[in-house]
């Protein structure tokens, strides 16, 4: 879990991931609808990736009370 934690921490990567996916889904969206084809789960793609996100911030996130205790600690 050390990997997602490092990961989590990495704002620069963790954006660049999140632009490729929705861009992913954005271009393989549009050829689908220009193939006629159902969309209308494209949005529940979206909303899971960012769900996903969201439960890797709370579970791999940095602990705000915890970070403000180690500073007092410090100092």
């Amino acid at each position: 879990m050390d990997t997602l934690i490092q990961f989590q921490g990495d704002d620069t990567t963790k954006l660049a991931l999140l632009d490729f996916l929705y861009s992913y889904i954005d271009q393989e969206g549009l050829r689908r609808m220009y193939e006629g084809e159902d969309v209308s789960h494209i949005k529940d793609a979206k909303d899971l990736i960012d769900g996903a996100f969201t439960k890797l911030k709370q579970d791999y996130g940095v602990n705000q009370s915890n970070e403000r205790t180690n500073i007092n600690q410090a100092e």
